[in-house]
């Protein structure tokens, strides 16, 4: 894992995790993207992109984790962006079974800090 994340603010965490959840059924619609851009703007996505698309499935897992530890972050710190995340998988018109899974794998992992 890079240490690009180490100057990660929470939206770009909040952007990386957003990402993970639009690509959990390996299909991340322009809809998807446009809703995080919407909700979290920033100069970094393009950024955060590259470092998501270099990412494999669990370094994604072990990075989110990382940067919230970092920033001294609990599952409470998630709680809006975990009441976004179903806007931005079914904001293109559908909830993949994999999406799902993806959700319930993520608040097992956020639990766990």
């Amino acid at each position: 894992m890079s240490n690009i994340t180490e100057h990660w603010n929470r939206e770009d965490l909040y952007v990386y995790t957003l990402l993970y959840c639009a690509n959990a059924d390996f299909d991340e619609s322009i809809y998807e993207e446009a809703e995080i851009k919407a909700k979290y703007p920033t100069a970094n996505y393009a950024q955060i992109h590259k470092t998501f698309d270099e990412d494999n499935d669990a370094v994604r897992a072990e990075r989110i984790l990382s940067v919230a530890k970092a920033h001294k972050m609990n599952k409470e710190d998630f709680e809006d962006l975990m009441d976004f995340i179903p806007t931005v998988i079914k904001a293109d018109g559908h909830v993949s079974p994999e999406e799902e899974m993806m959700l319930h794998g993520l608040h097992e992992l956020l639990n766990s800090l």
